[in-house]
């Protein structure tokens, strides 16, 4: 929100307190100006009206200390003591209103029309009250009680007839009160709607704080793994990857942002078994398993890998897949290695003259070499006698 550079106390202050301070400004500048040019207008008055016979002290002291007030206000209210100086302008202005009226020695329809003004105030109650809504009723009611008040006051010295009387006080008071009402109730409807948003915004912030929170350790434990972890949208574009997948398969953080898809990321002859595969994890066609693949590093050098999957749903739609890939290149040459050594085994058994055989627990032969089986003439399996 724009506020006017007067009021940088509030800059960091809550958006409702934000719009009251800036109306109250903007009020009390509106009312200074119109006041100065009434305080001209009434000295023109006094001048040339032969009621007043010249200036009229009173009055002049009145529409003074109006101005004045008007200054205090706006200076309360540069310092930051809104509440403060939104009661004194309304303590200040209706009294003053009232003094104008009561000390007036005009025309009668110059001091009745002078309510005007008090209406006029009372209908900005719901914005210049800051907290309390009860002192909305309180100025109501104090406002009514002085126009009962100068109403039997004016019925006498104005020789006013009962029917005149009457209307005007009921037309007076009417309006009184149902801008009391009015206003009354817009306070207190605006503040229970924003409490209850301003409840919604701290829940959802608190919320939001938990995810941030939750995301922080998500990151962290990913940043911590040795494998690489990864999520994808619908399309395979890669939008997220650990420290240790850019490490892995050779790509910066600005290939990543530039766009890497998963499919890419394996070799050209296992590319569209992955693809299905990724096709049915999306549409859950497939459970998440552990997927062997050849993936393919940026310099286009190669290492085996084991794939897992999950979808990602929001809204209870998949928009993508996260995962974990294991380079399990250790494991392959492990197994190759056992391997060949088992071949070697097998080859030094087949080449002693002397029968070996190993049996299980309950007596059975798992393994016996050619010299077993032709000591006892038993069969030799094609291929070798080993097992």
């Amino acid at each position: 929100m724009l506020l006017p550079k007067a009021l940088h106390y509030y800059k960091d202050k809550d958006f409702d307190i934000q719009l009251k301070a800036r109306f109250l400004y903007y009020l009390i500048l509106i009312v200074m100006y119109s006041m100065t040019g009434i305080y001209i207008y009434s000295l023109t008055v006094q001048i040339n009206s032969p009621l007043y016979k010249g200036i009229y002290p009173p009055l002049l002291i009145v529409e003074t200390t109006i101005l004045l007030v008007f200054y205090l206000c706006l200076a309360l209210l540069k310092k930051g003591h809104l509440p403060l100086s939104s009661h004194i302008l309304l303590v200040f202005t209706f009294v003053c209103l009232w003094s104008l009226i009561w000390l007036d020695i005009g025309e009668g329809v110059t001091r009745f029309d002078t309510v005007v003004y008090i209406l006029a105030f009372l209908s900005t109650l719901p914005i210049i009250v800051i907290h309390n809504k009860n002192m909305i009723l309180a100025y109501t009611g104090l406002n009514l009680l002085g126009v009962f008040a100068f109403a039997l006051y004016a019925k006498y010295y104005f020789a006013i007839a009962w029917n005149v009387f009457a209307d005007y006080l009921f037309d007076t008071s009417v309006s009184l009160v149902f801008i009391g009402i009015v206003a009354y109730n817009n306070f207190r409807i605006n503040k229970i709607s924003s409490e209850k948003i301003i409840g919604e915004l701290k829940e959802r912030k608190i919320a939001e704080n938990a995810l941030l929170q939750s995301e922080g350790r998500y990151k962290d434990m990913t940043e911590l793994l040795p494998q690489t972890v990864f999520e994808a949208d619908i399309s395979g574009k890669i939008t997220y990857t650990n420290k240790a997948g850019m490490e892995q398969f050779g790509y910066s953080e600005e290939d990543f942002n530039t766009g890497v898809n998963i499919i890419n990321t394996v070799a050209p002859e296992d590319r569209e078994r992955a693809a299905e595969n990724y096709r049915q994890t999306i549409n859950l066609v497939q459970t998440s398993k552990g997927k062997y693949y050849t993936a393919l590093r940026k310099d286009k050098t190669r290492f085996p890998i084991l794939l897992y999957t999950s979808v990602i749903h929001e809204q209870d739609k998949p928009v993508g897949v996260r995962g974990i890939i294991i380079d399990i290149s250790e494991r392959k040459k492990i197994e190759e290695e056992l391997k060949q050594s088992e071949d070697t085994f097998k080859t030094l058994l087949e080449m002693l003259p002397y029968a070996v055989a190993v049996s299980d627990m309950n007596g059975r032969f798992i393994m016996v070499n050619n010299a077993f089986c032709e000591e006892l003439m038993y069969h030799t399996p094609e291929g070798g006698g080993l097992f």
